[in-house]
């Protein structure tokens, strides 16, 4: 039984191989080693995305630059990413590096709203639980001393709890996915499908949760202050009624208690910063599964490289 532990996003970003070099000939590119010997053929768009895997770029967003420049619906732009980043690994022009999500971000809207999911989203989040659930091992937490009502809210506002502070149980980790390319790849095909749903979201999305819970497992009371906007959350639960999200209203200090069905459900909402932040925590009395996206303040997607301004 794994408890608790750190489920701060961790994805892959994808990073250019040290020695190689673009070459741009007249009628195409190629990536060439240090003695000028040609790896591979490259048209435009090709080029563009190995410029753009500096490490510090997610999937998402190469993605959501090359969509921008093209004019292209990022689904649709992010089956050529893949396939092309799907090339240079196999190629060995790039490899996949390990980093956090660092991001802040600002909304207005306090509001739960449940969301409608697509089959076709359907159809990735259960790829993405397959893959998560694969091999890892689950147990039932048999106790835990963390307090889901008012007497552990009010401790927890006395100790000013934040999303890095706030106590857990029975969180599992992914370590087994952190270098599997698909982890990434199911994620950010998922962030498209949240994009196509949320039609408002007008910057990049960035993981700010990935956890599972075993049976029993809790998050206690928190607020997310330190870096407050706007959610999207995709939850499964195994079964009907057993999960739950639970909150203080901040208009009236009442606790809600909103129980999760069975499967799969998206809804959006927003975290304030103080003075007006949203308490909230996290019962899994059966299996469950959060995937949380947050609304990023601030967007990369301009800054390119010089290959770019050539495109027609």
């Amino acid at each position: 039984m794994i408890t608790d532990t750190d489920c701060t996003p961790r994805v892959t970003y994808p990073e250019r191989r040290s020695g190689l070099r673009l070459n741009r000939s007249e009628h195409c590119f190629s990536l060439v080693d240090q003695i000028g010997a040609q790896k591979m053929k490259l048209n435009q768009s090709a080029a563009l995305i190995w410029e753009l895997c500096d490490g510090e770029r997610s999937v998402s967003e190469i993605t959501m630059s090359l969509s921008n420049i093209y004019e292209v619906p990022l689904a649709k732009m992010l089956d050529d990413v893949v396939a092309t980043l799907g090339a240079f690994d196999a190629s060995d022009a790039m490899r996949y590096r390990l980093r956090q999500y660092v991001w802040r971000s600002s909304s207005e809207s306090s509001r739960i709203q449940y969301l409608r999911i697509s089959d076709g989203m359907l159809g990735l989040l259960e790829q993405f639980r397959a893959l998560v659930f694969d091999g890892l091992r689950v147990e039932r937490v048999t106790a835990s001393d963390i307090d889901l009502g008012r007497a552990g809210l009010e401790r927890a506002k006395a100790n000013s709890v934040s999303q890095s502070t706030q106590p857990k149980s029975g969180v599992l980790k992914f370590n087994h996915l952190y270098d599997h390319p698909k982890y990434s790849v199911l994620l950010a095909r998922i962030e498209a499908g949240v994009r196509e749903i949320v039609t408002d979201i007008e910057t990049t999305l960035t993981v700010s949760l990935c956890a599972a819970y075993q049976p029993g497992g809790r998050m206690g009371w928190h607020t997310n202050d330190d870096n407050p906007g706007r959610r999207v959350y995709c939850t499964w639960a195994e079964t009907d009624r057993s999960n739950f999200f639970r909150y203080e209203d901040p208009d009236n200090n009442a606790i809600n208690t909103d129980w999760e069905s069975r499967g799969w459900t998206i809804k959006t909402f927003y975290l304030p910063p103080k003075p007006d932040q949203l308490w909230h925590c996290i019962q899994a009395n059966s299996l469950r599964l959060a995937i949380g996206f947050a609304e990023a303040q601030f967007t990369r997607v301009n800054r390119l490289p010089a290959v770019a301004t050539n495109v027609a």
